[in-house]
């Protein structure tokens, strides 16, 4: 999450460069100049984001997610008592009996069989 939010600014302040005059005061009470760029540069940086994406993807990375935060089963949202989790950090619980969860690949396509 901390990725995205960071991405999340750094293209917003890009985005505010590029729009041009009066620009980004960055290095503001330290330096009074306003910094600008082109159309061009913004739009150059998105396409290149883009294809480094695409690449990544598929290379496969990420391999994997981490699972910050679990299913709840039906046990718990009957009960409202939460059991602890032994799964651990980053690893999934176990899928409850009688329910089969089919989870995407990274392509977003849901494996048969």
């Amino acid at each position: 999450m901390l990725t995205g939010v960071v991405a999340g600014l750094l293209i917003h302040f890009a985005r505010d460069i590029a729009e041009g005059p009066p620009g980004v005061r960055m290095l503001w009470p330290l330096q009074d100049t306003a910094w600008t760029a082109s159309y061009w540069w913004f739009l150059g940086m998105i396409i290149t984001f883009t294809a480094v994406r695409l690449i990544l993807v598929s290379v496969g990375i990420p391999r994997t997610r981490l699972q910050l935060f679990s299913v709840p089963t039906s046990e718990q949202s009957v009960s409202g008592a939460s059991k602890p989790d032994r799964a651990g950090p980053g690893r999934s619980p176990p899928a409850p009996a009688g329910r089969d969860l089919q989870l995407p690949d990274h392509r977003g396509r849901i494996p048969r069989g």
